[in-house]
């Protein structure tokens, strides 16, 4: 059954309610800036000057909800569903993409009869990356030579992972050197970009190492 999970709740497990076929997930819009040349050709591109990485704007997310045939819970159900969602901020996730979370900001429609059909139109407010539903995870081990060499990848967003050791590390990452005591934490300047990021920890032999990030699409 294609459903949609809002929150705690699924459309239909929890609502009796159907997912009409025209639901859909706007693109996030790249955040540009550009500076006109006066009197010269082309422009200045300012995009990507502040961090190196494109910003992105808010993204749509559109569906509607099929209404069940018995016209007298119509304003009950609709009601259950404002109390529950309308102006929150809460996670989506949508049939075509299963694997993924997306969070935006609930508006709950008012009842459209469409001649033999009454829906419930639903649109949010979106952050612009679709999030993993469960984050990665990677658990490791510091082998006997005290060098641990780890390829992390991940999605579109950049994200900054946490780390839990279990002994005092060095990481090196992008040619810069960090160290740690035994614990859980996360470090500003390691950051993961999109595909493999190669990261060192050297530390005494055995010590465990998790590594654990939310990776994020468009």
């Amino acid at each position: 059954m294609r459903q949609v999970k809002i929150g705690s709740k699924w459309t239909f497990t929890d609502y009796g309610l159907l997912l009409s076929p025209n639901s859909s997930v706007g693109e996030a819009k790249p955040k540009t800036h550009y500076i006109d040349i006066p009197f010269g050709d082309g422009f200045i591109d300012l995009t990507e000057s502040l961090t190196g990485e494109v910003s992105y704007d808010k993204r749509e997310v559109d569906f509607s909800l099929v209404l069940p045939a018995d016209s007298g819970r119509w304003d009950e159900i609709r009601k259950e569903l404002v109390n529950n969602h309308h102006g929150r901020k809460q996670e989506i996730i949508m049939p075509q993409y299963p694997k993924y979370r997306f969070i935006g900001r609930l508006s709950i429609g008012t009842i459209d009869e469409d001649k033999a059909v009454a829906i419930i139109p639903i649109s949010a407010i979106c952050e612009p990356y679709m999030l993993k539903k469960d984050k990665t995870i990677v658990n490791k081990v510091v082998p006997s030579g005290g060098t641990l060499t780890t390829t992390l990848s991940n999605e579109r967003m950049a994200t900054v992972p946490t780390f839990t050791v279990n002994n005092t590390v060095q990481i090196v990452f992008n040619n810069k050197t960090y160290n740690h005591g035994a614990g859980t934490f996360r470090n500003a300047g390691v950051v993961l970009l999109q595909g493999d990021n190669n990261l060192v920890i050297k530390a005494q032999a055995g010590t465990t190492v998790k590594i654990e990030y939310q990776e994020g699409a468009l």
